[in-house]
C-alpha cells in the first residue's frame, strides 16, 4: 500500500517537473505577436513588459477606437443631414444622430 503511493507520488512530481519545466523555456522566448502602433501609447515589445503597461496600452487603445467611432458617426449624421433634402423629421434625426456621436466620445 504505501509502496504503491509512493511511486504514485514520484510519478506525479516527474509529471509536473517535465511539464513545468517546458513552460519555463518557453517563457524566455520573445513575444510572437505584433500589437498595433497607437498614437501617445507605449507598445508592448517583450516579454518583460510589466501588467501596468499592458493595461496602460488597452486603455488608450479603446480610447483610440471609441474616438474613431464617435467621429464616424458624426461624420455619418451629417452625411444623413445634408441629404435629407427638406424633410425636417431626417434632420432631426441626422441631428440627434450627431450628438449622440459628440456625446458618445464624451
Amino acid at each position: 500500500m504505501l509502496k504503491t503511493k509512493k511511486s504514485k507520488i514520484l510519478v506525479l512530481f516527474l509529471l509536473l517537473f517535465l511539464f513545468l519545466g517546458a513552460s519555463f523555456v518557453f517563457a524566455q522566448k520573445s513575444l510572437e505577436v505584433t500589437y498595433p502602433k497607437i498614437p501617445g501609447a507605449l507598445t508592448p515589445i517583450t516579454t518583460k513588459t510589466a501588467l501596468p503597461d499592458y493595461i496602460r496600452y488597452i486603455f488608450q487603445l479603446s480610447l483610440f477606437v471609441g474616438a474613431l467611432i464617435a467621429f464616424g458617426s458624426f461624420i455619418y449624421g451629417g452625411v444623413r443631414y445634408l441629404i435629407s433634402g427638406g424633410s425636417p423629421s431626417a434632420q432631426k434625426d441626422a441631428q440627434s444622430q450627431m450628438s449622440a456621436g459628440i456625446l458618445g466620445l464624451i
